[in-house]
């Protein structure tokens, strides 16, 4: 859709269609972007064409007239006032923090995909794991669960960017990210990757101190060796099962209470 078509739709052309028709758009916007936070979010967009909203995977193209159009239409803005009604409402919400960790979309190489069956992978874990005697195992919720090779684990972890979160007592902690994770996983459609959310509980002389949520990675490598380790997904920190823990665990005896895949 050319310029003109898209003026066309609107009752009263809005400063940043004129922006474009001048072509001054990019400066401007970016002028728009320092001082305003809804504008800052709207150029973010644009500028992050891979994340399937922009039509752009180039930066210097990102802020081009059809680019532009492109993502209006993509975010259901036809009008100016639903243009500004959208930055309006972006100002309202923590547009900082949807930036800082704004979710890309993943591109597994499915050959690097294996399929598991949901009875080995609980013997694998229960094999592998030091758990409480009633350790909590979720039931089977998918018919079929996928082992990544090591490569894809390493891929998902470097794109996934909710460790880049600042941390907040209560609001977003230990169970918070290891959530995170998982959400960016289904968020792709790979809720059914072998990286389940754990929570451990910590025992100093016997008594229970307290509980911390990580992530497991089940995958396999090069010489099909079948891997288990623990991530903290606060830093992408990662310790095979069977080494001491990490992560605020070390000087605690620790057990796997819950097990979620």
């Amino acid at each position: 859709m050319n310029i003109e078509n898209f003026i066309d739709t609107l009752r009263q052309p809005n400063p940043i269609v004129q922006l474009i028709y001048n072509g001054k758009l990019k400066t401007q916007m970016q002028k728009l972007s320092e001082e305003d936070r809804g504008w800052r979010y709207f150029c973010y967009l644009l500028e992050k064409g891979n994340t399937g909203l922009g039509v752009s995977s180039k930066q210097d193209l990102s802020y081009s007239p059809d680019n532009i159009l492109s993502l209006c239409l993509k975010l259901g803005i036809k009008t100016d006032e639903g243009l500004f009604s959208f930055v309006e409402n972006m100002k309202a919400i923590d547009v900082d923090g949807l930036i800082d960790c704004h979710s890309p979309k993943l591109s597994i190489v499915q050959n690097n995909l294996r399929e598991i069956d949901y009875d080995r992978l609980y013997s694998e874990i229960l094999n592998s794991v030091i758990c409480e005697k009633n350790v909590s195992f979720s039931p089977q919720m998918d018919s079929k669960y996928l082992l990544p090779h090591a490569d894809e684990v390493d891929y998902i972890l470097r794109q996934c960017p909710f460790d880049k979160l600042e941390y907040k007592a209560e609001g977003r902690d230990c169970d918070d990210y290891a959530f995170l994770l998982r959400a960016f996983l289904s968020e792709n459609g790979y809720g059914n990757i072998t990286i389940p959310y754990v929570t451990i509980y910590a025992y100093k002389d016997g008594k229970f101190a307290f509980a911390h949520a990580v992530n497991l990675l089940l995958y396999y490598n090069d010489t099909d060796d079948f891997i288990i380790q623990y991530l903290e997904p606060q830093s992408d920190i990662r310790w095979n099962v069977f080494e001491p823990m990490r992560v605020g665990l070390t000087k605690y005896d620790t057990k796997v209470r819950y097990i979620l895949l």
